[in-house]
């Protein structure tokens, strides 16, 4: 009896895993033109960027000038 209570359970999540992989294979990739960001300042160079799939942050630095004996 025990066996037979083990197989089912087996066999269960085995069909539970193969129905979420189908589910996850038919999500249809995002329409990257629709996508927004909007980009959010947070403190002095610190910037928030959010958007479709999460959030990011981003720290802005200036630029150096090089001179390179001209």
């Amino acid at each position: 009896m025990n066996r037979i209570v083990r197989a089912s359970a087996v066999f269960a999540s085995l069909i539970v895993t193969a129905i979420c992989t189908v589910a996850a294979a038919q999500e249809k990739t995002p329409d990257w033109s629709k996508v927004e960001i909007k980009v959010t300042k947070v403190s002095g160079n610190i910037y928030m960027l959010e958007g479709q799939g999460g959030n990011i942050a981003r720290l802005r630095r200036r630029r150096r000038r090089c001179h390179r004996g001209r």
